[in-house]
């Protein structure tokens, strides 16, 4: 088989491993909000190799925009690379939600894909919260910025009237690219059902403003995130190398990917870290009635349909935006900078993002109070401490009460799940030992038809032995609840 060398440029690498036979594999197209990556997973859920670029945003007209011609071009090269290298028997689309594509008759653009942290105009905010659901419809509030799919609609239907009117089909991001592999158009139930107001969450059909404004008619026919959405173009087939027959399913919201692969191995009453740019937390076991709409409390939707009761934090942005606050050192923290920093009392509090989330009202008014930082190692240190508390907010206000699970980015970081232990000492906290798990739960879909699918390994993390860290959760909580 093929392994990936990890190169500066983010394409592939690959060196022979001893094994003249290329291995079947699925390849997954994991569109993230920060980076897009490509992957070869085998049956086993040994990632093969990989590719990953950037996804940089660019300025309007008519608003920020992902650079959907520059992902593409990569894209095929990058199909190209891992399909020399691998047996290809399917390929999977995941994506981050709160975005979708406007498409006209011709199966062009009719908008650039609008990026869901562009910021609104007074007057779109103002006449969407007029005809806006309420909460216990679709258990969805009126997020912030652009991360509103629903408003994301009325935004292009108020300003640009003519231009919207050429609209002939939306679709979530994920079957977006799978549209541009196959020709085919779907949407599938986990990208609507997180946070949109377009599902009413009880019966699963459309809101009240989805059907009020048309909205509902312009999505095609919804599939299962593993049905088969086609095959691949032609001219996808000739500039990858790939057979015409290759299947492209479906695809999943990338979360819910995520929370799929755990449920799909078998896994029940638990609450699920998935971290990226977001951190998003599902736990099994809360009502929906318990969602908090001012703590940005949500319902999200399986791949199967099922509601579950899940919180938003951007744990991910706040945890760069805060290590960064001295530069881009090159130092390591240790523990020690940890307590040092418990020790004087230094302190983020939230949130440094625009959105303010799980804390409402604080969107860009994160700070620290204390004593200064005196390099980028105490900021990262920060950073871990910072996130980890505010994480154990989040838990708190699901009720989390059995086993955690953490996945995804911040697993890799070596100070803050050991922090995160030590908060929630009695609840048992584990970390799973696949790298990439959206990625894996996106594979998943396909694997799972061919093969039961696999338990999970999962690491428990023991707690961090941090003197003081209770005295200085309640200090930061005290001042994390004054206005």
């Amino acid at each position: 088989m093929f392994l990936p060398m990890p190169s500066p440029d983010g394409q592939a690498r690959w060196r022979e491993a001893g094994m003249g036979d290329r291995r079947k594999a699925v390849l997954v197209l994991d569109v993230g909000k920060t980076n897009v990556k490509l992957l070869a997973i085998d049956e086993d859920g040994r990632i093969l190799g990989q590719s990953r670029t950037p996804n940089p945003t660019l300025p309007g007209p008519p608003w920020k925009h992902p650079d959907t011609a520059a992902t593409e071009a990569w894209m095929i090269g990058a199909i190209r690379e891992l399909a020399a290298a691998v047996d290809v028997q399917a390929i999977v689309p995941t994506a981050y939600g709160s975005t979708c594509a406007m498409l006209d008759a011709e199966g062009n653009l009719a908008f650039p894909i609008m990026d869901y942290e562009d910021e609104h105009s007074p007057d779109v905010i103002r006449s969407y919260a007029e005809v806006a659901p309420p909460f216990a419809e679709t258990f969805c509030s009126i997020a912030p910025n652009g991360m509103l799919l629903a408003r994301q609609l009325w935004r292009a239907r108020r300003e640009h009237p003519q231009q919207f009117e050429a609209v002939r089909a939306v679709v979530p991001l994920a079957q977006f690219w799978g549209f541009r592999l196959t020709g085919e158009l779907a949407w599938e139930h986990c990208a609507l059902g997180a946070q949109t107001q377009l599902i009413a969450t009880a019966t699963g059909e459309w809101s009240s403003v989805a059907r009020q404004f048309g909205f509902d008619r312009l999505f095609p026919k919804r599939q299962q995130a593993d049905n088969v959405l086609g095959r691949i173009r032609p001219e996808i087939a000739a500039a990858t190398g790939l057979p015409t027959e290759t299947p492209v399913l479906v695809g999943i919201h990338d979360s819910n990917a995520d929370y799929g692969r755990y449920r799909m191995a078998g896994l029940d009453h638990f609450t699920l870290l998935s971290s990226g740019t977001w951190l998003i937390t599902f736990d099994t076991d809360l009502p929906l009635s318990k969602l908090d709409p001012e703590r940005d409390m949500v319902s999200n939707t399986d791949f199967t349909g099922k509601p579950v009761a899940t919180a938003r934090f951007m744990a991910g942005r706040e945890f760069d935006l805060v290590s960064q606050l001295k530069g881009a050192g090159t130092g390591e923290p240790e523990w020690d900078t940890v307590l040092r920093l418990i020790r004087r009392g230094t302190m983020a509090l939230p949130t440094f993002n625009v959105n303010g989330d799980t804390f409402p009202g604080t969107g860009g008014r994160g700070h620290v109070v204390g004593p200064e930082l005196a390099d980028a190692t105490e900021a990262k240190a920060l950073a871990s401490l910072y996130v980890a508390l505010g994480t154990d907010v989040v838990l708190d206000l699901l009720q989390s009460k059995g086993q955690v699970i953490l996945a995804g980015g911040l697993a890799k970081d070596r100070l803050y799940a050991p922090i995160l232990a030590a908060l929630r000492a009695s609840q048992p906290l584990a970390s799973s030992s696949e790298p990439d798990s959206t990625a894996l739960g996106a594979a998943e879909l396909f694997w799972r038809t061919v093969r039961p699918t696999p338990p999970i390994a999962l690491t428990p993390v023991a707690p961090a032995g941090i003197d003081g860290l209770a005295d200085y959760r309640a200090r930061w909580r005290e001042a994390v609840a004054r206005p």
